[in-house]
């Protein structure tokens, strides 16, 4: 199963999601991400084949250096793939966002050979996932539906997670911004 590293939204940007799945759940066939017990978050890497211990172990020390980071939405994006795509949210990619990201993959760089090539550096578009394997035909009226209750927002990214999926399996959780361990 695949493994992901994540940057979880706190709680009070997390419910500004909500509204945007209500909306995209009027389609009672979408995939959304809500319905796979997904948290709204962004991913830093994700890898099809990598025991998880090969980050765990070394986690600790790259978090402590992390600050909550602040994050603005701005746009509704797609991922187009033959037949279907992935409906998204984009964040404003600033220079903060880009770094800790590079940082990561700086950090892990005996692992990016097994990351997902477009979550590695130079080839990452930041996004939060709110449905994927859209098919084509639902496009036009899931990104109208999107357009009254998605205004831009900004909120904090406060916690770093690994996780395995599908299903969800929460694997690790660090607290950004504190001076202790995560708790796991």
């Amino acid at each position: 199963m695949p493994i992901a590293v994540t940057l979880d939204l706190d709680a009070v940007t997390a419910s500004r999601i909500e509204p945007l799945w209500d909306a995209l759940e009027r389609d009672s066939a979408l995939p959304t991400t809500r319905r796979l017990g997904v948290r709204p978050h962004l991913s830093l890497a994700v890898y099809e084949t990598l025991d998880p211990s090969a980050l765990l172990v070394r986690l600790d020390g790259f978090v402590q250096r992390l600050t909550r980071v602040a994050i603005r939405f701005a746009s509704i994006g797609l991922f187009a793939d033959g037949p279907a795509a992935t409906i998204f949210l984009g964040p404003i990619a600033d220079r903060v966002l880009l770094d800790l990201h590079g940082a990561f993959h700086h950090e892990f760089a005996d692992c990016v050979d097994r990351c997902i090539s477009h979550y590695r550096p130079l080839h990452w578009v930041p996004h939060l996932t709110l449905a994927h394997d859209v098919a084509a035909i639902a496009l036009p009226q899931a990104v109208a539906r999107l357009a009254d209750p998605m205004t831009p927002f900004a909120g904090t990214l406060d916690v770093l997670s690994v996780v395995r999926y599908l299903p969800v399996e929460p694997l690790a959780r660090y607290v950004l911004g504190t001076a202790q361990e995560g708790d796991r």
